[in-house]
């Protein structure tokens, strides 16, 4: 099941680099094996990617939450507000009759949100995305 999930996953961020201008580099990178998330830089102003375990709090909160709902995240998103760090991962579950609803559909996609310091408090739900320079950046 594990690679069916892999599959859809390349799927749906190809379509994320076609419809909303994610950098192709996510997709070579998750190719590898690398997790990448997308934020804001410079004070708002520019979207970048990094590594995940750019920082160690994201790859564990990822970690725990792909281990509790036995997901496959392929994407994530940082959005800071005042003092949280918030995160939304994009991901394919291990259901096929699910992976309809959770696919990118025009700026909407279906998302694990969380805190980045309390991922055990998450919820699932659509987010309105957009993107800057090669970033997803989460609006809705």
């Amino acid at each position: 099941m594990k690679e069916k999930m892999k599959k859809e996953a390349f799927s749906r961020i190809k379509t994320l680099t076609e419809n909303l201008n994610l950098n192709p580099k996510v997709y070579k990178y998750f190719k590898e094996g690398k997790l990448y998330y997308s934020y804001w830089a410079i004070e708002g102003i520019w979207g970048c990617i990094d590594k995940i375990d750019y920082d160690p709090r994201y790859a564990e909160a990822v970690n725990k939450i792909e281990k509790q709902l036995e997901i496959l995240v392929y994407h994530v998103i940082e959005t800071k507000i005042e003092d949280q760090t918030i995160l939304s991962m994009l991901y394919v579950s291990p259901y096929e009759e699910d992976w309809d609803g959770e696919k990118p559909a025009g700026n909407y996609i279906y998302a694990c949100v969380c805190d980045a310091d309390s991922p055990n408090d998450y919820e699932l739900g659509s987010i309105k995305l957009s993107s800057n320079n090669g970033a997803l950046i989460r609006i809705g």
